[in-house]
């Protein structure tokens, strides 16, 4: 199978996440979505936390911090809370919570 994201299920099998002209990298699941990590193909760029909000829908890229110059999600809870970390200047990481906008669902 050719690099990249897959998402199982028994009515359909294995079954490739779209990348929107990148690399997706899928973490973590809940009942809503999928998150994880979208890398663009192009020469020189980085990665962004993502969430594909169904297997066959393109990624939506979670916001950057202010500061971040990577970003990565690595869990979501049943509430919609997403977890991750973003890259600084510096190289350094820092820990990162991104919570559904009220009243979202």
């Amino acid at each position: 199978m050719p690099a990249g994201g897959y998402i199982w299920s028994a009515e359909e099998g294995m079954r490739r996440l779209p990348g929107a002209s990148g690399l997706a990298a899928p973490k973590a699941v809940n009942n809503d979505v999928i998150v994880g990590t979208h890398t663009c193909t192009g020469a020189g760029t980085v990665a962004h936390a993502a969430v594909w909000a169904a297997p066959d829908v393109a990624p939506a890229l979670l916001p950057d911090p202010a500061t971040g110059t990577a970003t990565m999600a690595n869990a979501v809870n049943a509430q919609g809370e997403i977890t991750g970390w973003a890259e600084a200047p510096d190289g350094s990481r820092r820990a990162l919570v991104w919570r559904p906008a009220p009243g979202s669902s």
